[in-house]
Parts: structure tokens; C-alpha cells; sequence
């Protein structure tokens, strides 16, 4: 009889030194209810219980699509601990082979699988009706399983296509948000009017369909009045939205208006009543690309247009005059005619001249704008001093922050540089450097005058601004002035020889003062 409670107790010691830590991944996209949260971690529950698991670690991929890994936050965090040896559990319990994942290859979803088998984590998959015990019938289910479970994904990806085509030539808007100068308007299957939705509002019965009307009267107005700027004024995306913010003017989401956001109004042929669906495709994870216009799903005259239709085919025009016109060739067949009928090539005159692309296109497809003159035989001593002054201030700051790498780090502090133009010193100040030219102005009574202009550009400023003055003739150094992120509100100044000591009260001969206050120790530990 004493024996009997012994065995007992060894018996009870036994099943629990069975226990085996185990991880639930669960992951619930919009698909089914079955599929739920709590569904899942049920299942999940039920097995560890009776195979002897104990849940001591859970993740959870909530409303995340199983067809790539990307997004998948939860999952990623899981083989990243299995793989590096985090993991304070030797299996995971998933609810099948779905939630693990649809791959659209299936042998993506068996080495996430892999990696966790490798690294001595196995997995079990609690609601399907085989072991997960790698023997030859397993590895043939599981194989099917995964095609099903990607097939799953291609089906209904299509049939989700083909409802919003349906809905699209039926005329109505197949989603997102409307733009400026539209509303939507919420209609029932018969068509009748139900009002208008706000912002941030969806519909609320499935049948329900939404169309769009014009919106407020000064959104419409000043839709119109982009066209007009693009049409009959002639100004190209970037002037509009310059003007646009100058004005006050923003956009539907209240922003700033972008060369963009012009462009994406020009083309969108909304704005005379046509819906336009599938203009670009992004399936099942795959980077989006652009889609034929000949595959476009239309129906024209679906709503009322707010721009006239002449109009519009005008804009459209232009962009196919403007494609044409990229053609290198051509661009610099227009630079050698606007030179032969002006006499001279400035970007002033390449920005007025509206038969050929802007100044900033120049650059960007041949570069330097004086190498791009010698190939049309033209030469402007003007702007070729003008490059070599550039060049030459280019290599000067890339001077200056390699001095003031080495000054900094020589005495005991650490610096690296971190952009074309910033170092970060003791890993916590940002230094940016500027070079001025020097250059002579005149007045209106003829006046001559030195001076520097200073650029202090930035989204976020930098803890220290130092901003090097080029003496006369731009091949030495004159001064350096010195500013803190309190006084780089300004967009612009010009500096002379004798300036407000508001000014002058930051200017310094040498930098040495400056570096030596970076390296020494009290200022590295922080006093």
C-alpha cells in the first residue's frame, strides 16, 4: 500500500516532464468565419490538451492576407525566432495548412516550413485530418494541400474581379475615394438615390451601389481652371501646383498640391464622365504594373463630367506632344533651332520656348547643361564659368567635412559623415555644410556691391549649419559663419563684407574652435 502513492506521484512527474512548449500562429484575412481568431485558437487549444502541448507563446497575423509573406508581421517574428534561437517552444501549432499560408507556390510555404524543422521546431497542423510526421503519404497531402490552398486564392481572386468589372460597366464607382470636385452618392439596386457619403462613410448594404455627382461648386471651378492653366495657359504640372500653393489652395485630402497630383487630374478621365477600371493590376502580392488600354474596363458618359470634353482631348494631346518631344534627337534638333533663331541659349529662353521641354528635362536626360551645349556647337563662356565655379565650391565642401572628420576625430571625439553634405559627430550632433560663391551685383543707380547668398534648405534643420564665404574670385576661402538650428528659419539671406551683427555675431575666421569643442570630453559625454 505505501508504494501505491509513489507510483502515482512518478506516473504525474512522467506526463508532465511530456509537455511540450508550443507556439500557436493564427491568422484570420476577411475570408471566412470559420476561420475566426477564436475559432482557430479553440482548435488549437483542443489539440495541445490532448497531445500533450502547453501554449506558452502566441502570434497573431489579424486581417493579413496568406499569399505572401510580406505584411505578415506575426510570421515573420516567429521564424525569426526559431531561426536565431529566441524561441522558448520546440513546436508550433498552426489550425491548417491555409493559415500557414495560400502561396501562390507552394514550395515557399514548405521551406517557412523548412526553416522551423531545421532549426528543431516542428509543426502541427490541428485541424487537418493527417500527422504532420514528414513520412511519404504526409508529404504528398500537405503538397496537395498547399496547391488547394493557392488555387483558393487565384479563384477568388478572380471572381472578385469579376464582380468589380460588372460593377464598373454598369456604371457605378467600383471603390476608392472620389478627388476633388466629386462626391459619392449612395444609390440602391434600383438606382434611386439614397445621399451623399461623407468622407470616411461606406455603404452598409451589400446591393447598395455608389456613383459620383459633382461636388462643391469651388472644387469644381477650380478643376476647370487646372485645364485651363494646362490648356490654354500652357503652364506644365509643376507651375500649376506652385501656383495652386501659393494661392492657398490644397487638395482633397487637404495637402499640398504636387506635380503629381496635377497630372493624375489631367489624365483622369473622370472628370468628363467616364468610370475607368483596372488601369493597373496588383494580384495576388505581385508588384503592380501598368495594364493596355485595351484591357481597361469602361463605361462612358457614367456620370456628369465637370470638364469639357474638348478640352480634355487637348490636355491629352499635349502629353502625347510632350512624349514625343523626349525623343533625345529631337530635343536637341529643338535647343540647335531655338539657337538659331535667338542667338543665344539660356534657361530662360529654353523656358519660355513651349515647342520644347524644360530646362530641368534637359538635365535630366543629358546632364551637365554646357556639355549639352557643345553638342549642338553651341559655347557660353558665361556658363561655363558658371559650371566651374559649381565644381570647384563642390570640391571645397567635400574638403571641409574631410577636415573636420579628421580635426574631430584626432581630438578624441567621432564623427562620420552621413550624406553628400552632413557629418553626425558624437552620434548625436548633425553639422551640414555650405559653400557661397562670391559674386558682384549692381543697383539701379549702377551701384556695384559684394555679396553671398546663403541656401539654408532643409525639411528637418541640422544642430549646426556652417556655411563657408568664398573670397573674390571663388578659389580660396574668405570666412565661415556658423549657425545654430534656432536661426535657420529663413529660406534665404545675403551676406557683404560688413553685415547686422545679428549676422556677424556667427562669423568666424577658422573652424578650430568649433572641432575642438566636438572632441573634447565634456562635450562627448554630454555635460
Amino acid at each position: 500500500m505505501a508504494g501505491r502513492p509513489t507510483d502515482t506521484c512518478l506516473a504525474d512527474s512522467e506526463v508532465a516532464q511530456k509537455v511540450t512548449p508550443a507556439a500557436q500562429y493564427l491568422r484570420m484575412s476577411t475570408e471566412h468565419q470559420q476561420y475566426s481568431i477564436s475559432n482557430q485558437a479553440r482548435v488549437i487549444k483542443r489539440y495541445a490538451e490532448e497531445n500533450g502541448f502547453e501554449i506558452v507563446k502566441t502570434y497573431e497575423d489579424l486581417g493579413k492576407s496568406g499569399v505572401q509573406l510580406s505584411g505578415r508581421e506575426a510570421l515573420k517574428s516567429l521564424l525569426t525566432d526559431v531561426e536565431i534561437g529566441a524561441a522558448n517552444f520546440t513546436a508550433i501549432l498552426v489550425y491548417d495548412v491555409s493559415r500557414w499560408g495560400r502561396f501562390q507556390d507552394a514550395d515557399e510555404s514548405a521551406y517557412y516550413e523548412y526553416i522551423c524543422r531545421r532549426s528543431g521546431t516542428s509543426i502541427h497542423y490541428c485541424a487537418e485530418q493527417f500527422s504532420n510526421d514528414c513520412t511519404p503519404i504526409t508529404t504528398i497531402m500537405k503538397s496537395i494541400k498547399r496547391v488547394m490552398a493557392g488555387e483558393y486564392s487565384r479563384e477568388l481572386s478572380a471572381r472578385v474581379f469579376m464582380g468589380q468589372c460588372r460593377i464598373v460597366e454598369e456604371g457605378y464607382r467600383g471603390g476608392g475615394t472620389p478627388g476633388i470636385g466629386y462626391r459619392r452618392l449612395l444609390v440602391d439596386q434600383n438606382g434611386q438615390a439614397k445621399g451623399v457619403l461623407l468622407p470616411g462613410q461606406h455603404k452598409s448594404v451589400h446591393k447598395d451601389r455608389i456613383s459620383l455627382i459633382p461636388g462643391p461648386d469651388d472644387e469644381v471651378q477650380l478643376v476647370r481652371r487646372i485645364f485651363d492653366l494646362f490648356v490654354n495657359d500652357r503652364l506644365n504640372e509643376y507651375q500649376i501646383a506652385r501656383r495652386l500653393n501659393k494661392e492657398g489652395h490644397v487638395t482633397a485630402r487637404g495637402l499640398h498640391w504636387h506635380n503629381v497630383t496635377i497630372r493624375h487630374i489631367l489624365q483622369n478621365e473622370k472628370y468628363i464622365g467616364h468610370n475607368i477600371y483596372h488601369k493597373t493590376t496588383k494580384k495576388l502580392g505581385k508588384k503592380r504594373s501598368s495594364v493596355e488600354p485595351q484591357k481597361w474596363i469602361r463605361a462612358d458618359n457614367a456620370f456628369e463630367a465637370i470638364v469639357d470634353p474638348a478640352t480634355f482631348s487637348e490636355a491629352q494631346l499635349l502629353f502625347d506632344l510632350r512624349k514625343k518631344r523626349f525623343d533625345k534627337e529631337v530635343m536637341l534638333q529643338g535647343l540647335a533651332r531655338l539657337y538659331s533663331e535667338q542667338g543665344k541659349i539660356t534657361y530662360e529662353n529654353i523656358h519660355k520656348d513651349k515647342r520644347i521641354p524644360s530646362p530641368s528635362s534637359y538635365q535630366h536626360y543629358f546632364g551637365n547643361m554646357f556639355d549639352l551645349y557643345k553638342q549642338i556647337g553651341f559655347s557660353n563662356k558665361r556658363i561655363q564659368a558658371t559650371v566651374t565655379t559649381r565644381k570647384r565650391l563642390e570640391a571645397r565642401r567635400s574638403r571641409l567635412i574631410q577636415e573636420a572628420l579628421r580635426y574631430i576625430q584626432s581630438h578624441g571625439g567621432t564623427a562620420s559623415q552621413i550624406s553628400a553634405n552632413t557629418i553626425l559627430a558624437n552620434s548625436s550632433v548633425k553639422i551640414q555644410f555650405n559653400v557661397s560663391a562670391h559674386y558682384v551685383g549692381e543697383n539701379a543707380h549702377g551701384s556695384r556691391y559684394d555679396r553671398w547668398r546663403i541656401w539654408p534648405r532643409f525639411r528637418n534643420p541640422p544642430d549646426i549649419f556652417v556655411n563657408a564665404r568664398m573670397a573674390p574670385g571663388n578659389e580660396a576661402v574668405l570666412d565661415y559663419y556658423v549657425f545654430p538650428k534656432l536661426q535657420l528659419s529663413r529660406p534665404s539671406f545675403a551676406l557683404s563684407y560688413k553685415n547686422d551683427l545679428q549676422w556677424d555675431v556667427f562669423r568666424y575666421s577658422s573652424l578650430t574652435r568649433l572641432y575642438g569643442l566636438l572632441g573634447c570630453s565634456d562635450v562627448r559625454d554630454g555635460k
